[in-house]
């Protein structure tokens, strides 16, 4: 199978995923699973670190100010997290080492997926933008009735996530393994 990208960032598949968790240390395992679980952009992250009391069981709420993207449809927002997000988030605040910067960030991903034996993609590799990127297109491949919840949750407009998400060619085989990521994400009513 040949890697996906979108405008140069690498996109994973649950098998690539897990491959790469395999040459991480604790770590970098709980960074770059916290990064995956909350689909933050980069800097969200890094002050999400500073103030885990934006974590509120299976909510991270943004305040005003903290969504630093000069353009933005969202000044604040709840992100939504899954089951498995609830558990790898704690310890993205407890466990994980402050975040590096982003060029550090991406240095290691790059180096840890090649000792991972992880096939590069010609058109981009792994970045900060890998983990967000990767989440939303999880998300929408399980749970394409959902796009403007997770669009609201990404601090995306579904345009943005039509444009960038969808139809990224998962096999079902894929999407089936992405759901013990996902599980949870959507409420139960």
């Amino acid at each position: 199978m040949l890697p996906i990208t979108r405008k140069g960032v690498r996109i994973l598949r649950p098998a690539e995923y897990e491959q790469l968790l395999t040459a991480l240390n604790e770590h970098e395992k709980a960074q770059f699973n916290g990064l995956l679980a909350t689909g933050m952009r980069y800097i969200e992250a890094v002050r999400f670190q500073q103030h885990p009391e934006w974590l509120d069981g299976r909510f991270i709420r943004l305040p005003r100010g903290s969504v630093l993207k000069k353009r933005t449809e969202f000044e604040e927002r709840t992100i939504m997290l899954s089951n498995w997000g609830q558990k790898v988030v704690p310890l993205f605040l407890l466990k994980a080492n402050k975040l590096p910067s982003r060029n550090s960030w991406d240095w290691l991903l790059n180096d840890r997926a090649k000792k991972a034996g992880l096939e590069m993609a010609a058109d981009g590799g792994l970045c900060a933008k890998t983990t967000r990127k990767t989440w939303e297109s999880w998300l929408i491949a399980t749970y394409p009735q959902a796009e403007g919840l997770i669009a609201a949750s990404q601090g995306h407009t579904q345009t943005t996530q039509i444009k960038h998400y969808l139809g990224l060619g998962f096999y079902p085989e894929e999407i089936e393994s992405m759901k013990k990521y996902v599980e949870g994400f959507l409420p139960s009513f």
